[in-house]
């Protein structure tokens, strides 16, 4: 169980300026501090294609509703 008072979860901009919300990886529970505001951040997502999707092929790519995106490397400067 995840506990309520250590956040694991940070809010930052993107790249078109729209405010998301990302859970926080790390290998050490003492990098929690690059969680900050002020840093940059470069995440890269795998997307994983829904098993029922109404994309038709030659559809451009609809990557909000036919796809989950997971996390697969996440950087933070220093």
């Amino acid at each position: 169980m995840e506990r309520r008072n250590i956040p694991n979860s940070f809010s930052f901009i993107d790249g078109e300026g729209i405010v998301r919300n990302e859970s926080m990886y790390m290998m050490n529970k003492s990098d929690r501090y690059l969680f900050c505001e002020g840093k940059k951040i470069a995440i890269f997502y795998a997307y994983d294609e829904l098993k029922i999707s109404k994309q038709r092929k030659g559809d451009v790519i609809d990557l909000e509703n036919n796809y989950v995106e997971q996390v697969i490397e996440m950087a933070i400067s220093k």
